[in-house]
């Protein structure tokens, strides 16, 4: 299966940043047509495009819920 990586970009509205995917590891360039506001819904389209992507796990104060983060 192609594999894919989902990257955020910046964006005018709130929250101020979007996602899209894009091949990996191949020699075409494809990149996801439309900007996605929830990872996965990113995710489920670059699987129904037919692309493979690994999930990583979130760290850093970055990650999503930072570092005043109550899930644990």
């Amino acid at each position: 299966m192609k594999k894919a990586e989902i990257y955020s970009v910046t964006t005018p509205a709130a929250p101020g940043y979007a996602w899209k995917w894009r091949a990996t590891g191949g020699k075409t360039k494809t990149i996801s047509k439309a900007q996605f506001k929830f990872y996965y819904e990113c995710l489920e389209n670059a699987l129904r495009a037919g692309y493979e992507v690994e999930l990583t796990h979130a760290q850093g104060m970055t990650a999503p819920g930072g570092s005043q983060s109550e899930m644990r």
